[in-house]
């Protein structure tokens, strides 16, 4: 898929997460995702802006189903 939608293209998307440093690595966003799984509770969520998915995947390991939009489809 060569999808250029403006924002980032396919090859920045697959190399996006090495570059972000440390701030979305799993031990770091584990609170953010406990919240996050308590307050959905049985219900579902939605991720605005979801990129490669370092909030929406552990979420969606944790039961709550995910649903996420994000500008640029060669992130999603």
């Amino acid at each position: 898929m060569g999808d250029d939608d403006g924002y980032f293209h396919e090859r920045v998307a697959a190399r996006y997460d090495d570059f972000s440093g440390e701030e979305f690595d799993p031990e770091v966003v584990a609170g953010t995702v406990n919240f996050l799984a308590e307050i959905a509770g049985r219900g579902r969520a939605l991720e605005l802006g979801i990129g490669t998915g370092r909030i929406a995947l552990p979420l969606a390991r944790r039961g709550v189903p995910v649903h996420g939009i994000d500008l640029s489809s060669a992130m999603v």
